[in-house]
């Protein structure tokens, strides 16, 4: 990961049993691992921020903030839907990315710059709103 401009985790999250939740813990674990592999600035959600911090505490914890460390962590929810999720992934209607710090936009523009060329749409919102337009449009596709 030394260089990468971006790491994104994909790992699943299913309800948690018995709950309403998602289950995060392929998430954290994903994060602490790649935690002290990260040297640029990257992207992930509140709990991948503080998961990754406290295993790099050398450099100074995530929530310390951009001014210490080159990490920036964006939540970039996918939007696929069960048995068209290739074809959603080669043609969103939508990209939503949520991020708290600005240097990451431009990296994240770059990114989806050939989506953008396609006309889809990419909005940029706080990494919160991103998760929760993720779980609206879940709940219409349930």
């Amino acid at each position: 990961m030394k260089g990468a401009d971006a790491v994104f985790i994909a790992v699943g999250t299913p309800i948690a049993a018995g709950r309403r939740l998602c289950d995060l813990t392929y998430v954290y674990a994903a994060a602490e691992e790649i935690a002290p592999l990260i040297d640029r600035l990257h992207r992930g959600g509140d709990q991948v921020h503080r998961a990754g911090g406290h295993r790099r505490r050398d450099r100074g914890d995530l929530e310390a903030g951009a001014a210490r460390r080159p990490v920036a962590v964006v939540s970039n929810p996918e939007f696929l839907r069960e048995g068209a999720a290739i074809e959603d992934f080669k043609r969103p209607d939508r990209v939503v990315v949520g991020i708290e710090d600005e240097r990451a936009r431009p990296v994240m523009a770059e990114i989806y710059r050939p989506l953008n060329l396609n006309e889809t749409p990419i909005l940029f919102t706080d990494r919160r709103s991103s998760e929760l337009i993720k779980y609206a449009s879940n709940a219409f596709w349930r």
